[in-house]
């Protein structure tokens, strides 16, 4: 049986909890909230024996194999930095980091580290996604790939662009996913269409190395 601890008793944990409850090798055993009270209540639902405020102490009295953060992007940096001085496997909750700038300052500081970190991207394994790339394996000629996505956000304050940040990783893990490449660059324009609604758009260029 393969223990995991989670950190963040919110609705991604909750989804991460029930993924657990229904896979017969992985056991929840311990819940870090940002409180005890809310790491208890997520508990009562869930059937997980202990619940934490701190993560460190979660390792120390449970001894997980790994644990899934699954917290705010605003929080992963404070909690990344605990849960990496213990020698347990680790899965980021997307978007690992608030903005770009961040995410790629998480990855510099813990690409190299000694404690294994994931990040999960989660639509590259949806049956339709996975059926596609079957298809394709075994065709040689040149590939064109469309991704699409589109948001309703209701109101464009500070927060809009780092929200618009955490959906865009979709998009961009899909084409890494159907080909080996890299992203060159990423723009975006801003478009009032009236009082209280708005068009944002982003461009991303992509440089395919094989196809």
């Amino acid at each position: 049986m393969y223990r995991v601890a989670i950190v963040g008793p919110g609705k991604m944990g909750a989804e991460w909890a029930s993924v657990i409850e229904m896979h017969p090798k992985l056991e929840a055993v311990a819940t870090v909230g940002r409180t005890l009270e809310s790491a208890e209540i997520f508990n009562k639902k869930w059937g997980i024996p202990l619940a934490f405020d701190n993560p460190l102490q979660a390792y120390e009295r449970t001894q997980p194999d790994a644990v899934i953060v699954a917290v705010p992007p605003s929080e992963t940096g404070r909690v990344l930095a605990l849960v990496v001085t213990k020698p347990w496997k680790c899965l980021v909750e997307k978007p690992a980091g608030r903005n770009l700038s961040e995410s790629a300052l998480l990855r510099e500081r813990y690409t190299h580290s000694r404690r294994p970190i994931s990040v999960a991207l989660n639509r590259r394994y949806y049956p339709h996604i996975q059926q596609i790339r079957s298809d394709l394996a075994g065709r040689n000629d040149a590939l064109f790939i469309q991704a699409r996505d589109q948001y309703r956000i209701n109101m464009f304050d500070g927060k809009t662009m780092d929200t618009l940040f955490a959906k865009a990783i979709h998009v961009v893990d899909l084409f890494h996913f159907f080909s080996d490449g890299v992203v060159e660059s990423c723009s975006s324009s801003f478009l009032q269409l009236g009082d209280d609604s708005f068009v944002v758009e982003a461009s991303i260029d992509f440089s395919c190395r094989t196809r």
